[in-house]
């Protein structure tokens, strides 16, 4: 299984620690919850399909796929402009969203910090959690809407409707 998202690319408002405590619980969330999130955006079918085709580096190789791993923006003739970050985008957002949810993580200059005290306000509120999490589900909205403007392209497509979150 070759990995869509490292604990390397998480840089800037994601930005995770990295040393050995931190990279063992982000594989660790990265494993449990990746594939789940490629599976709602695309469906079984279409979902295990897209991870057969990954190369070492968990990059698509077949061009039906690297169209909506790549970053694009799409005027969709109705309500504007539909803007992808790409795959890759989306599942390093809700997978940060997922760490720094279960790590109690608050990103900082210095790093990643937590509360030490049992009884201490959360380190990061559900707002930073929520605005991150959503940034995420748009662009995977914008893949969805992409693949159904393409249809022919991805007769397998039965991804399920994502949903944003309210703060926490």
């Amino acid at each position: 299984m070759s990995a869509i998202v490292n604990i390397s690319d998480y840089l800037g408002t994601v930005q995770l620690q990295q040393d050995d405590t931190t990279e063992d619980k982000f594989d660790t969330i990265r494993d449990e919850f990746s594939d789940q999130y490629v599976y709602k955006l695309l469906g079984a079918e279409l979902g295990n399909l897209f991870l057969a085709n990954l190369d070492v580096n968990g990059v698509p190789v077949a061009a039906r796929f690297l169209a909506i791993f790549n970053a694009f923006a799409s005027d969709d003739g109705c309500e504007g402009v539909q803007i992808s970050a790409g795959l890759k985008y989306y599942i390093k957002q809700v997978i940060w969203f997922h760490y720094a949810r279960v790590n109690n993580v608050l990103i900082t200059t210095a790093g990643n910090t937590t509360k030490l005290g049992e009884n201490s306000e959360p380190a990061i509120t559900g707002n930073v959690l929520a605005h991150n999490f959503n940034k995420g589900i748009k662009t995977g909205k914008a893949i969805q809407w992409y693949i159904c403007q393409n249809s022919a392209d991805y007769p397998e497509y039965k991804g399920q409707h994502l949903d944003y979150v309210v703060g926490l």
